[in-house]
């Protein structure tokens, strides 16, 4: 009888598992969307900006290039003026936390601050990197877009 029960119980936690993956309705972001475009070994990003004399917004993904699960993804971006100093900053931790190899995942920031010619953008992204069965390696890295 408890055998019964247990394959019971079993079952029912199997079904609820599986409906409930069916009941999302996440889609992974059209990457074709995105106009500004960054490859690196590890990492794709890609990103839209859009804004007014009061804000601006990137939205964009990142997608795994490289390891079997990068684990707790986050991404800075450095909204920086023509002289190179600093206007705004924000930061997003990429969700999911762990980010399959060829898997992609969005992100929206929004900086409190309008668009000036000439400014750039500043990508620093940080990451633990997980190849099968081995220990996770640290990785950061940066790099600089003008805005077009």
């Amino acid at each position: 009888m408890i055998k019964r029960i247990s394959a019971l119980l079993s079952g029912f936690a199997t079904v609820w598992l599986l409906s409930a993956c069916a009941i999302g309705n996440y889609a992974p972001p059209d990457t074709s969307a995105y106009h500004a475009l960054r490859k690196n070994f590890d990492v794709t990003i890609g990103w839209n900006v859009a804004g007014n004399d009061r804000q601006t917004t990137i939205d964009g993904y990142v997608r795994n290039n490289r390891y079997h699960i990068m684990q707790d993804l986050e991404l800075w971006i450095t909204l920086l003026g023509t002289d190179g100093r600093e206007r705004a900053q924000k930061s997003f931790f990429i969700i999911p936390s762990e980010l399959p190899q060829d898997d992609v995942a969005g992100f929206s920031i929004d900086f409190g601050t309008g668009l000036r010619p000439g400014d750039k953008l500043r990508f620093f992204y940080r990451y633990k990197g997980v190849e099968d069965n081995e220990e996770a390696s640290s990785w950061v890295n940066s790099f600089e877009a003008p805005l077009r």
